[in-house]
């Protein structure tokens, strides 16, 4: 392999330096604050749950604040009979998912999932969907498709979660009866363990694991303090622009007709005719390129996932690069082509 590597398989973020500062200064001024080293915050810093209900479109006594996504789907699963779960998205949720023996299908977004005859079956019936900009494949949900999941979410003994982590700013006309969920994770790094869910009945179900494993006190106020920062959405948003440029940069150097930008951080390409996905995964290993089978995210075995979190506009350039020089996808043509 190569030994100038790049990771497009998931790097973690590139924070810049003032922006860390910043964040090291609310850090400071949160543990300076004696009650939030004796008194605990039962379902989040009253702080940071008012900035996450405001980026949500949501009320702040609706949010709790959990460590990420995969500790909501814990709660939602260990009360749920049967789950639906999207293909393709994050396969690590099926365990978090089902940990409790809930029975799992999936569904894709071109047809709603079966819920009346997991109803019929009887108990509680969990769905769950990620948009915007879903993980691996980048799409956000119609107005369309959110409205038929809200009308899921109506039914008795049935709960609609879409996952909004990739989300920035709040939602465009997002209908009620949709529990929201999210993390910080992705625009900041796995060491923001900072997570919410937001729903009318989630507290109930999360009081006793929220108790046991929510970020501490301190942690949560420096955090709500941080995106109470009037330089906190500038910088999320340049965190964010630096992958969309990436993304950008790669498609124009590796011209692949199905390599275009969406405003997602991430890829989804199909493996070139008469390839296996993992032939084309090792193709890429080969030159220095480090990608993720789709399987991982629930896609084809016929296609790999690429990341731009983390990767420089120069980076992804020399991976389209390397990429074009394989000649093994299809080149889009030029846009004045006829």
């Amino acid at each position: 392999m190569s030994p100038d590597v790049i990771d497009l398989s998931g790097a973690a973020p590139r924070l810049p330096a003032d922006v860390m500062t910043r964040f090291h200064d609310h850090l400071a001024k949160a543990a300076s604050e004696p009650r939030l080293w004796s008194e605990p915050a039962k379902f989040g810093d009253p702080l940071l749950r008012e900035q996450l209900a405001a980026r949500h479109g949501r009320r702040p006594d609706e949010v709790c604040v959990t460590a990420g996504v995969r500790s909501a789907a814990l709660i939602y699963g260990r009360t749920a009979h049967h789950v639906h779960l999207e293909r393709p998205t994050f396969e690590g949720l099926v365990p978090a998912l089902t940990v409790a023996g809930a029975a799992l299908s999936r569904w894709t977004w071109d047809e709603p999932p079966a819920v009346d005859r997991t109803r019929d079956a009887g108990g509680t019936v969990l769905v769950w969907a990620t948009s915007p900009c879903r993980n691996p494949d980048g799409r956000t949900l119609t107005r369309e498709q959110y409205r038929t999941l809200a009308r899921l979410g109506s039914r008795p003994d049935t709960t609609v979660v879409v996952n909004r982590t990739y989300a920035i700013g709040p939602p465009d006309d997002l209908p009620d009866g949709l529990d929201l969920v999210g993390g910080l994770h992705k625009t900041w790094g796995i060491g923001a363990r900072i997570g919410f869910a937001i729903g009318n009945g989630f507290a109930t179900r999360a009081v006793t694991d929220l108790a046991a494993w929510a970020p501490s006190a301190i942690w949560q106020r420096a955090w709500g303090g941080f995106l109470a920062d009037p330089h906190y959405d500038e910088a999320a948003a340049r965190i964010r622009g630096d992958a969309l440029r990436a993304v950008r940069a790669f498609a124009d150097e590796a011209g692949p007709a199905d390599a275009e930008a969406s405003g997602s951080p991430h890829l989804l390409l199909d493996r070139p005719p008469g390839w296996t996905g993992a032939a084309f995964a090792r193709a890429l290993a080969a030159v220095g390129v480090k990608v993720s089978p789709g399987t991982a995210f629930g896609a084809s075995a016929h296609q790999v996932r690429l990341s731009f979190t983390g990767v420089t506009e120069r980076q992804a350039r020399a991976a389209g690069g390397r990429l074009a020089e394989l000649g093994i996808l299809e080149r889009r043509p030029p846009e004045h082509a006829s």
